[in-house]
């Protein structure tokens, strides 16, 4: 996490570097250089060779976070394959399976034919990226950014909304309560939540820091078995049955805590909020790949 040397340390110790400023500083320090997003886009270009090859005709494109600017260095990238010679969705699971272990850069290959969505998912050898493949025409809801979809968003909302999602994102997958296959909270349905949070409960976002303290209150106090965000496309975003409320719910309480109580201890409260070393290491692993990977090229 970004270091608090010169100004930054002073305002620490004088009590003026705000949850606010912290939290703009930390999206700015996890979310992807130029560097790393030229990286990425070449897992696509790779990719894209494997699929054209075995569905003439077929696109691949960015979905998800990858697509709306919400990706930070820990996040997945997420394709969406379609059109051409591509037949039923199991069937290319296990077509582009096969494909896969022909080439050196994709490791820990792993086909899920049966889930709700069928994909294929690997680590990028190059770049240490995680890619899931699906076989769907993106949709407005997987290729938009969601902090816009929700009716009545403001403009005003969307830089509150990015600086908590980056933070919770982090926050949440640290507590392993961030994988929607395994019932938390993905990016998709945690910035529903935020975009809604902003949009209807809160008037005026102009800290940050204030509507991260009581974006974290609404999630501990809101009944997820009925709540629903309605989104301009038509679609609502619920929570199904394997979703981890309690889970959720105690690691909102704990954040609260430590982003609303008095001070204690040394560092700031996103420093307390975050583990930072695991943090420090990703950061620097997730860039040195992505300049040797663009040396390479």
């Amino acid at each position: 996490m970004p270091e608090t040397t010169g100004g930054a340390r002073n305002e620490e110790r004088s009590g003026t570097y705000t949850l606010h400023r912290q939290l703009l500083d930390f999206a700015e320090y996890v979310s992807l250089q130029d560097v790393e997003r030229r990286a990425r886009r070449g897992i696509l270009q790779r990719l894209c060779v494997v699929t054209t090859s075995l569905w003439h005709g077929s696109t691949a494109s960015l979905c998800g976070s990858a697509a709306n600017q919400l990706d930070w260095i820990g996040s997945d990238v997420d394709v969406a394959v379609c059109g051409g010679a591509m037949g039923d969705a199991r069937r290319c699971c296990y077509e582009l399976e096969e494909e896969l272990r022909h080439c050196r850069w994709a490791r820990k290959i792993e086909t899920r034919p049966s889930a709700s969505v069928p994909i294929v998912t690997f680590l990028d050898g190059k770049t240490g990226v995680h890619v899931d493949v699906g076989f769907e025409e993106p949709r407005a809801t997987s290729s938009s950014a969601v902090i816009e979809l929700v009716q009545g968003v403001r403009p005003a909302d969307f830089n509150a909304s990015k600086a908590l999602i980056l933070v919770l994102k982090v926050y949440l997958r640290q507590k392993g309560l961030d994988k929607p296959f395994h019932g938390g909270l993905g990016s998709f349905k945690l910035g529903a939540l935020i975009a809604y949070y902003t949009t209807h409960l809160f008037q005026t976002p102009a800290d940050f820091g204030e509507v991260l303290v009581g974006f974290m209150r609404f999630c501990i106090e809101v009944d997820f078995r009925t709540f629903r965000v309605l989104l301009l496309t038509g679609d609502q975003v619920s929570f199904h049955a394997g979703f981890q409320a309690h889970q959720l719910k105690e690691a909102f309480r704990v954040g609260l805590e430590v982003c609303s109580g008095e001070p204690f201890g040394a560092g700031t409260e996103v420093s307390r909020l975050i583990a930072a070393e695991p943090l420090r290491l990703e950061r620097c692993k997730s860039l040195q790949h992505a300049e040797e990977e663009m040396r390479s090229v």
